[in-house]
């Protein structure tokens, strides 16, 4: 146990420094919001950023990888799932929820956030159509410590939404503008997001999405520009 969280530590360090020197690999814009999917599987509703790719005087953005990141397991209240390498939202008798952060500290005081996407890659088939809604975390929480009977019910309004289909494989994204310009202003709110099922007394659905230290970590994409 000790040499598998030894790894994932490492593991994440080494993950997130590649990710805040990735500034000019930024994914095409056709590729950031309803970029992929039918049945709106690629594209964000509530709260969004501005419209189109207008960002006059962008910098290169900033792809960013989380600091942190757990899933919540209603079935085990009490046990931590923070070094699991997939993060898991889950509906119906059992439900999962996952909390991710990310430190916007590359961002130059004084930016403006013209548009923030958050990418995640199943590495699971999704069990659904299911429709999951991002949530702002309302309450600071350690990867290693954090439980369902810690943190399930700390979060805020919804966000964004989107509908999965059935059997997808390919990386989904959601339009967080409005909340990274929020926890920008207010470092000391910034305590990510929780993303859970939209209704989870429905039926048995779920998906797996890579965690910071699986194969395909969650990015956020920050496209800027600066005085």
């Amino acid at each position: 146990m000790l040499g598998r969280l030894g790894s994932k530590a490492l593991g994440a360090t080494l993950r997130v420094l590649l990710g805040l020197g990735l500034a000019a690999c930024a994914l095409p814009a056709a590729d950031l919001v309803g970029g992929a999917g039918a049945g709106g599987a690629g594209d964000a509703g509530g709260a969004g950023g501005q419209g189109g790719d207008a960002c006059p005087g962008a910098e290169p953005p900033l792809l960013l990888q989380p600091v942190a990141d757990a899933t919540l397991d209603e079935s085990e209240l009490a046990t931590p799932h923070g070094d699991a390498f997939e993060l898991k939202v889950r509906s119906g008798d059992l439900l999962q929820r996952a909390l991710l952060q990310f430190a916007l500290g590359g961002v130059p005081t004084g930016a403006t956030i013209c548009r923030a996407t958050l990418e995640l890659t199943p590495v699971m088939p999704v069990s659904g159509p299911l429709e999951i809604g991002y949530h702002r975390a309302t309450m600071p929480w350690v990867e290693a410590q954090v439980t369902w009977g810690t943190q399930a019910d700390a979060y805020g309004a919804e966000s964004a939404h989107l509908l999965l289909e059935h059997d997808r494989m390919e990386p989904y994204y959601a339009d967080l503008t409005a909340d990274a310009r929020a926890m920008f202003a207010s470092p000391g709110a910034n305590f990510g997001w929780l993303v859970k099922a939209r209704s989870e007394a429905g039926a048995p659905l779920s998906t797996w999405v890579s965690s910071r230290t699986g194969s395909s970590p969650p990015v956020l994409q920050i496209l800027f520009s600066v005085p």
